[in-house]
């Protein structure tokens, strides 16, 4: 007994001297010892170079402490980044080895400890020149549950290439936005891919080699939209814009079902206004993608593009031009601010309300405290939208707002002193201003509906436009209770722009030919004008006297469910199916009938695909481009905006473009000129088919403008957007004492028509 303690006393005796002879400094080989000093003789402690830290113990505590792991020691606050990583990469290499020990010594290997330990030593002594990799033929354990130093380093490295990354955004003006698109992170994953050394694209080969290869590749894709063109026909469509120098730019796109592609960006600066050189570049345009493929043109309604449309019908005798329903039905709610007093009124105080609070960045904060961090700006598909929305949100608030102006801090603020503070205070505690934007409501939230409807790309729009209409119409009939003398002169002013730029043949052959309204009870199809639209689209789209008799025979076909319309469970079929696939499986025995219908069923009906943050393309028509030859300058656009298409029509998402102007009548910002731009964030999302609004008492009442007998029966979300906010000059329209934002017109719509609209003074009362 006494024999075997003298033994474990010398075995004792004899680690404690290993293990002493290890730390002492010239026993060290591991690198982390460079980085303290010795405190004392015997070498237990040691101070960090960097923190001059106390640390007891040997090179495994150490590594920890200077790689920051909050393991085993508390991190070292000082030490270098690349010190940092070394000893990361140390502390990972060492636990590599130890599972490969652990997969060795496991029962059933058969390997003994003495015969695992070499190749342990082996990988040990490789660490300091990092020259040899642990073989794969004995990988980690699965499931392994404690954090790996690999995870840790991969994210020091990510950090440092993150920074490497954003320092490239800031130094070169890119928008943030830039990161949300799938390409970006598509375009790091390649590089990843590649591994270590990959050298970047030099600028030739952005300029030349690899635009070429683009352009080349989305030609390639967009073959298959140019063959549906040949079967269903298309659509081209031509949005006019002015950017922030006053230039007016048009960009010519091509829809059909499949979806929109993108032709060609005009600057039209010397040509807006001109009908002669209008109607060459609509000519050009429909030269370009073939006259037998085009079906329609749809432009705005300003008037060189009305006059050019009717010049290009006369030219070309087998397509039509077709106002934007879109810029139509925007033109309705414009009408109603124009010709509506309580309408006009009413948006002004909004836009009082909310310039006054967006022009003062405390009251901006005093506000989201009272909305829940809410804004008052909603943006919509167009302008006027814009102001209906806004209204909205404004009557979505209405019981924060008026408790915020009611409340103490209100009171000891220093914006309730001021002449302007009381009379925005007095807007918003005034139960009649809220009552009319209950009034403006109803009266505006069908049409926006509708205007949504249309402005979507979900599927072909131009079957339904008629039967939306007339929904709409209903809907705010039953939102004044049918009280004629409320609705009459809303009703008016919608009934005006539809038989003066939106009733055309187009539309009405379409409506005619959808088979879920015409075959549904209480269809007309003796309808006049109906029948009067129809028969002059058979009678310009027809081709040659034969095609048209026969087409003209066949619609009786149609009428009665005759043959295979009423076989196979067609009727069964009609909501489950798109109207034009549902005359391709169905309309076999009327031939010339189906091609027709096809080809007018998958027809849009505005120019919604146009729309967007068109700035992106503003760049590309500066003389700081003009080094790029004209050709090439086409090309990158070309390329730049039918990647964008392509990939919306896959996502099916509204917005092309992450950025889209804000209106700047709803938001200032405080201290801003003329010319400068502030960003707004304006995120939340309101269904506007069913909107909380104020009816001038203390509660909210849900006016709904959601229709379930819709024949689309679908509904597009909203866009959610940052805003660029421009501070406009001001005037008094009113007469209350108060400066009113001056509109700002984008685009064509200063040449838009003014209908005369007559509305009787006794029906506003």
């Amino acid at each position: 007994m006494p024999a075997d303690d003298a033994s474990a006393s010398a075995t004792q005796s004899t680690e404690q001297l290993s293990k002493r002879k290890r730390n002492e400094q010239g026993s060290r080989i591991d690198p982390a010892w460079q980085y303290v000093f010795d405190v004392n003789a015997d070498a237990k402690s040691s101070k960090c170079k960097f923190c001059s830290k106390l640390l007891s113990g040997g090179a495994f505590r150490l590594k920890h402490h200077l790689a920051g792991t909050k393991q085993n020691a508390a991190p070292c606050p000082s030490v270098p980044d690349d010190v940092r990583r070394q000893m990361l990469e140390l502390l990972d290499f060492n636990l590599e080895a130890k599972e490969v020990r652990k997969n060795l010594i496991r029962p059933g290997l058969g390997v003994n400890s003495s015969e695992a330990s070499a190749p342990v030593e082996s990988v040990q002594s490789s660490i300091p020149n990092r020259g040899k990799k642990i073989s794969n033929s004995n990988p980690p354990l699965p499931n392994r549950r404690q954090s790996t130093m690999s995870q840790l380093l991969k994210k020091d490295l990510r950090h440092d290439a993150c920074r490497g990354i954003a320092r490239w955004f800031y130094n070169n003006a890119l928008s943030f936005n830039a990161s949300r698109d799938d390409l970006f992170g598509e375009m790091f994953e390649l590089v990843a891919r590649h591994g270590p050394g990959f050298k970047p694209p030099s600028y030739h080969e952005l300029r030349e080699t690899l635009l070429k290869e683009e352009l080349k590749e989305v030609e390639g894709k967009l073959a298959v939209f140019k063959e549906e063109w040949k079967s269903v026909g298309c659509t081209i469509m031509s949005d006019g814009w002015t950017d922030r120098k006053r230039r007016s730019i048009c960009n010519f796109l091509v829809n059909s079902p499949r979806g929109t592609s993108f032709v060609e960006s005009i600057d039209t600066s010397g040509v807006i206004k001109n009908t002669e050189k209008v109607f060459q570049m609509l000519d050009n345009i429909v030269e370009k993608v073939g006259e037998e493929h085009v079906v329609q043109v749809v432009t705005d309604n300003a008037s060189a593009y009305k006059a050019a449309g009717e010049r290009l019908m006369a030219k070309r005798k087998h397509l039509f031009w077709t106002p934007c329903a879109a810029h139509c039905l925007d033109l309705v709610l414009e009408d109603f601010e124009k010709h509506l007093p309580v309408h006009k009124t009413t948006i002004s105080k909004g836009k009082k309300i909310s310039n006054f609070i967006y022009a003062r960045t405390n009251l901006i904060a005093m506000m989201k405290e009272f909305t829940n961090d809410r804004d008052l700006v909603r943006a919509g598909a167009t302008r006027f939208a814009t102001s209906y929305l806004s209204l909205a949100r404004l009557s979505e608030q209405k019981g924060n707002l008026m408790t915020m102006f009611a409340s103490e801090k209100w009171r000891k603020s220093s914006f309730a002193s001021i002449q302007e503070g009381k009379r925005i205070q007095g807007i918003a505690l005034d139960g009649r201003f809220w009552t009319n934007v209950v009034n403006c409501l109803r009266a505006a939230l069908p049409v926006v509906k509708v205007l949504r409807f249309v402005d979507g790309e979900e599927k072909p729009s131009m079957p339904f436009l008629f039967q939306e209409l007339c929904e709409a119409k209903l809907k705010i009939k039953s939102n004044f209770s049918n009280m004629e003398k409320r609705y009459k002169p809303i009703i008016k002013i919608i009934d005006k722009r539809w038989e003066e730029q939106m009733g055309k043949p187009l539309h009405l052959a379409a409506h005619w030919l959808n088979p879920r309204v015409h075959h549904a009870k209480g269809f007309n199809h003796n309808d006049k004008q109906l029948k009067v639209g129809l028969y002059e689209t058979v009678e310009r789209l027809a081709r040659g006297r034969d095609e048209k008799l026969k087409i003209m025979e066949q619609l009786t076909e149609f009428h009665r469910a005759s043959g295979m319309f009423n076989s196979y469970g067609a009727m069964d079929l009609l909501d489950r199916k798109h109207l034009a696939d549902w005359w391709s499986d169905f309309g076999d025995d009327v031939p010339e009938l189906q091609k027709f219908a096809i080809r007018i069923l998958s027809l849009t009906c505005s120019a919604s695909g146009c729309e967007g943050n068109w700035s992106v393309f503003e760049r590309l028509h500066t003389k700081k481009r003009n080094c790029l030859l004209q050709k090439k300058m086409n090309n990158l656009v070309y390329v730049m905006y039918n990647s964008r298409l392509m990939r919306r029509s896959c996502k099916k998402v509204e917005d092309i473009f992450a950025e889209i102007d804000s209106d700047d009548e709803w938001i200032v910002e405080e201290g801003a000129e003329n010319e400068h731009e502030g960003q707004v964030l304006v995120e939340e999302h309101v269904d506007i088919t069913e909107l909380p609004v104020g009816d001038g008492s203390n509660g909210t009442n849900m006016v709904s403008v959601e229709d379930n007998s819709s024949a689309h029966g679908s509904k597009t979300n909203d866009i959610d957007i940052i805003g660029q906010a421009i501070q406009q000059g001001f005037y008094d329209d009113d007469n209350d004492g108060m400066e009113d934002s001056c509109n700002f017109k984008d685009g064509n719509d200063d040449e838009d028509e003014d209908l005369d609209i007559n509305i009787d003074p006794n029906d506003l009362m």
